[in-house]
């Protein structure tokens, strides 16, 4: 996909693109200059993505050499106590010297270090599920009442988030966003809940298609309007339909001639490596 954006410009959904070492490096969250350079500017989260799939294994290296609950507590207060310090800094200073950027996108939207609540949300719930299975299984018979919960809680940050670019919610917004959408995820791993127990045909398949299709989605978006050459304004659920469709289109090619080759690859040159010899139980 970066190698369109690079060779073909008529792919890109804006004219002007980072250097493409930002992208493969996963930097370009970090300094992009979001008035000129548009185009794939989504990879963002994919380099947040990539900075926790790096930075988080030693932390959790360093949290379970001397593993206790209160260093696990300590950590996410601290996460989210930080996040919220964090932003409202950046939001204040910037708001005060109001420079001549997109400086909510550049240095809050964007950065790092300003979206660790979602990925923090993550790792609590899979911590409870893999080492308080007990309290998991405690908890589960409550899933319809975390459903209110967290539809309450979705509630509050989109009060929050009213002015979307404003201080209050992106400050506390994003906890409170975090933390109401990890309630509904819980919900729906408990399969004798109000949704866990829901099955929508085709789910799977968009699941599977789904990062192709993130990183698609744009330039699709903009090869249908040259396409329809603007014809699509004001079309409603008929400009929906087409859109959706041509992504998912545009998604599955990816996914089936890119993605699934070198998941299948990398299938296969795991299975050829041989198996490590586990030490013989002590007696």
């Amino acid at each position: 996909v970066l190698a369109l954006y690079l060779l073909v410009p008529g792919f890109r959904e804006k004219p002007g693109l980072e250097p493409w070492w930002k992208f493969a490096t996963f930097i370009v969250n970090f300094n992009i200059d979001y008035t000129l350079n548009q185009a794939f500017s989504h990879a963002w989260s994919l380099c947040v993505e990539e900075h926790f799939y790096l930075l988080f294994p030693l932390l959790a290296w360093w949290m379970l050499r001397k593993p206790s609950l209160a260093k696990v507590v300590a950590a996410c207060v601290g996460v989210v106590l930080a996040g919220i310090a964090l932003r409202s800094a950046i939001w204040l200073h910037d708001a005060a010297l109001d420079p001549p950027r997109n400086w909510f996108i550049e240095d809050i939207y964007y950065p790092t270090w300003c979206r660790l609540d979602g990925l923090l949300a993550g790792v609590v719930l899979a911590t409870l599920k893999t080492f308080r299975p007990r309290w998991w299984a405690r908890a589960a018979p409550g899933a319809n009442v975390a459903v209110l919960l967290g539809l309450a809680t979705l509630g509050l940050a989109f009060w929050l988030f009213r002015e979307r670019t404003g201080l209050l919610g992106n400050s506390i917004g994003w906890p409170v966003l975090s933390a109401g959408l990890a309630l509904l995820v819980f919900a729906g791993a408990q399969r004798g809940g109000w949704i866990g127990r829901w099955r929508v045909p085709g789910a799977g398949w968009v699941a599977a298609i789904s990062y192709s299709l993130y990183l698609t989605h744009k330039a699709v978006f903009h090869l249908v309007d040259v396409a329809f050459a603007g014809t699509l304004a004001g079309r409603g659920l008929v400009a929906f339909a087409i859109y959706a469709v041509a992504s998912l289109v545009g998604a599955a090619l990816l996914h089936y001639s890119v993605e699934r080759p070198f998941l299948r690859l990398r299938e296969r040159a795991l299975a050829a490596r041989p198996s490590p010899e586990l030490p013989a139980p002590a007696i």
